[in-house]
């Protein structure tokens, strides 16, 4: 039997240790990636991995030991450590919606989760800010039966998730756009209108702006609200029983503009709508149609409650009232209130059928519709990707 000397054991040991290192270390940055330059993943938005995880769980329901045929009693989405979104509504809303044939009142296995915003650990999102839902599945005992995630890195969706005012930059740099993010989450900011105070921009992107108007106790005329600096967050002081209407501006005299209004995350153009297509399927509208500016006059639309129908009759909206989310329509919806509402509007590119998008350097496009002032519905193009998303915060209960 061969022998070895003690030098050759030693550096045999050394080579080994330091396998074990390197071994340590491809393990702690999947697939290769580089703390330092991580290469850009693919594209998760909100929509995509809200099916992803509705799937899964529907898998669970027809496959695992512990859950096969089994229903689920749904409990709630917390958002703990993003104090200041509500978009956790939405996430309810959604799973909600995908899970009926599982989901039971009355059932003792319990399913609810979480959304954070947190630097990723996955192999795909390495070292980027993600918004991350975790959904877990507990029986009586609280024993932990299943525990799925799934995470967002679209840049559009993070900004309105998390309800930031921002202008993403044009970039096809992953990095960049999730960087600035970041930033933005962690020192929010916004700008006002200059010679109208009650009109929130993104801060150095003036060409889209969004602002409350406030009817007391619902009656008189609508005041335009002037919002505050909260902390970086633009606050509109509208007291409770106070209804309101959104205004969408559209300050760019070369492109026509399409917005999504969300409160607390909740669409305010499909969630209570009663609209079916031609095939009996409920009728989504893409948002809300701005026209360009003219003569430096900019393009506006009156946004003054939660869509019911394009239907023109007397009841087609409910109006925004605070503290509920929408008079007559808040029973159809399991949803709770919080003590701070939220207006989002992200705003998009948007032209006639036949016309042609502005140049951009990030974004796609798509088919879509949106509504003028009068609800008429119009056929447009729009932009894929969001040019600007602004939200103002509002007060909605007394201790607040």
């Amino acid at each position: 039997m061969p022998t070895m000397k003690v030098t050759e054991m030693k550096c045999l040991k050394e080579l080994t240790l330091l396998f074990a290192v390197l071994l340590l270390l491809c393990l702690a940055r999947p697939n290769g990636a580089q703390a330092d330059t991580p290469k850009s993943p693919p594209t998760m938005t909100f929509s995509g991995q809200m099916t992803a995880l509705s799937m899964e769980l529907l898998g669970l329901a027809e496959k695992d030991p512990e859950l096969k045929g089994k229903k689920l009693k749904f409990m709630s989405v917390v958002s703990a450590n993003l104090t200041d979104s509500n978009f956790n509504l939405r996430v309810e809303e959604e799973l909600k919606s995908k899970l009926t044939s599982i989901l039971d009142d009355n059932s003792e296995l319990l399913l609810s989760g979480e959304l954070d915003y947190l630097e990723s650990t996955t192999p795909d999102n390495w070292g980027f800010r993600v918004v991350q839902i975790t959904m877990k599945v507990v029986n009586a005992k609280r024993r932990e039966l299943a525990k799925i995630f799934r995470e967002i890195n679209d840049s559009g969706d993070i900004a309105r998730i998390i309800q930031m005012t921002i202008a993403p930059p044009d970039t096809t740099d992953f990095a960049e756009r999730n960087k600035e993010l970041a930033k933005a989450e962690k020192a929010p900011s916004f700008a006002l209108v200059s010679d109208n105070k009650s009109q929130v921009t993104a801060m150095n992107f003036p060409r889209y702006a969004m602002g409350l108007r406030r009817r007391v106790n619902g009656q008189g005329a609508a005041i335009p609200v002037q919002p505050t600096d909260e902390k970086g967050y633009a606050y509109a002081p509208i007291g409770i029983g106070d209804t309101y209407e959104v205004v969408l501006y559209n300050y760019d005299e070369q492109s026509d503009a399409i917005a999504k209004i969300e409160i607390d995350g909740l669409d305010a153009a499909n969630t209570f709508c009663t609209d079916m297509t031609p095939l009996g399927q409920k009728q989504s509208y893409t948002g809300y149609f701005i026209p360009r500016a003219v003569n430096g006059k900019p393009g506006e639309h009156v946004v003054s409650g939660w869509l019911n129908t394009v239907k023109p009759f007397q009841e087609n909206v409910f109006k925004f009232i605070v503290n509920k989310l929408g008079q007559g329509a808040a029973s159809k919806l399991n949803v709770r209130t919080n003590k701070s509402g939220i207006v989002t509007a992200t705003f998009f590119d948007a032209c006639e059928p036949n016309g042609k998008l502005r140049a951009r350097n990030f974004g796609e496009t798509g088919q879509g519709e949106g509504m003028r002032v009068d609800y008429q519905v119009k056929p447009v193009e729009v932009a894929k990707t969001p040019i600007s998303i602004v939200s103002i915060r509002y007060s909605r209960s007394p201790e607040n």
